[in-house]
């Protein structure tokens, strides 16, 4: 037997089934309405604080710019260390790197001469890449982020002039995890910054977040040091941690519905009980009456269904009546 013989057979049935799916759909749509704006909302608010955090990257890169940038500038210009790196006195250039360094509060700072030797600090040596001392000949003074070694760094670079160019001062501070994590500590919810090469143009400034693996995220594009690095700042929050804060409303909404969904099956089987009856009264006292019985309906109420009732017992009266007639009639003949 399919459903729909089984439907067909019983009238509540039907009737029960019907009524508690539409009411069943109601609260569905409901339910469905208030989880979907509870998610734009959550959305929203997780895509406001993601543009606030990468405003305030934004502020920071531009604050710790200008402070490499103030204290190059006063080392640059000093009278003695300008003529110890005209006459490439390595000592006193490593003290001079070393003694402004110690002011520098977390910085790092080096000397770069015009054929790319790169001195630090502690006075070693190195080479600086090729792409980089071409940005230091066609730029003169230039800042942004240097990708070394599996490394980013945001650097700049003030030229040194005795009168003509003799070097470059650096200061620079390495993007590593401690730097990326006082990011994220500013925000108000938990996102995850990170420092990437890949190309993010697909991200313009006019539609600056997207989402991605179940996260949503904004990526910000960086000044390159050498003008051909592609890198970015991709702060990223999972949707499933934006929801988190809703899921024991969204349980209570989930329980409520079901508990609804139960009740509108109780009660939509007690309407359709109490629609059917009468009907129910009826067709038995119909199939009776085919029978040879007379069974009278007693339905005590005074809708269509209780003035049907009243008809058919009226009928039954009118049967009983003549039937008595023909009998008489018959007796006398």
């Amino acid at each position: 037997m399919n459903i729909r013989t089984w439907l067909d057979q019983s009238l509540r049935r039907k009737l029960t089934v019907v009524y508690s799916a539409l009411f069943g759909l109601i609260i569905m749509l409901v339910a469905g309405a208030v989880y979907l704006s509870i998610k734009i909302n959550a959305q929203k608010s997780v895509e406001r604080e993601l543009m606030a955090s990468a405003a305030a990257f934004d502020s920071l890169w531009n604050m710790s710019a200008a402070h490499m940038e103030a204290n190059a500038t006063v080392l640059a210009a000093d009278f003695g260390f300008r003529e110890a790196v005209a006459t490439e006195d390595m000592e006193t250039i490593a003290s001079a790197v070393s003694n402004a360094q110690a002011r520098l509060d977390g910085l790092q700072a080096g000397v770069a001469f015009p054929d790319g030797r790169f001195i630090i600090s502690d006075g070693s040596i190195s080479q600086l890449p090729d792409d980089v001392l071409n940005a230091l000949h066609d730029q003169g003074k230039a800042s942004g982020v240097v990708g070394f070694e599996g490394r980013h760094y945001q650097s700049v670079a003030i030229p040194i002039m005795a009168p003509m160019l003799v070097g470059w001062a650096f200061n620079w501070s390495e993007l590593d995890e401690a730097r990326l994590t006082a990011l994220e500590e500013l925000s108000a919810i938990q996102i995850k910054a990170q420092i990437r090469d890949e190309d993010h143009a697909a991200h313009d400034h006019h539609d600056p977040l997207f989402k991605t693996d179940g996260a949503i995220g904004t990526a910000q594009q960086l000044k390159s040091f050498t003008g051909t690095e592609n890198i970015g700042l991709v702060i990223t929050y999972p949707l499933r941690a934006a929801m988190a804060p809703y899921r024991p409303m969204l349980l209570a909404i989930l329980m409520f519905s079901l508990f609804g969904a139960g009740l509108l099956i109780v009660s939509g089987g007690l309407v359709a009980r109490g629609l059917t009856k009468p009907i129910g009264a009826l067709d038995e006292a119909v199939q009776a009456l085919a029978a040879g019985k007379r069974q009278p309906v007693d339905v005590p109420s005074g809708d269509e269904f209780g003035r049907l009732a009243h008809s058919f017992n009226m009928m039954l009266g009118d049967l009983e009546a003549r039937e008595v007639a023909l009998e008489a009639a018959n007796g006398e003949g």
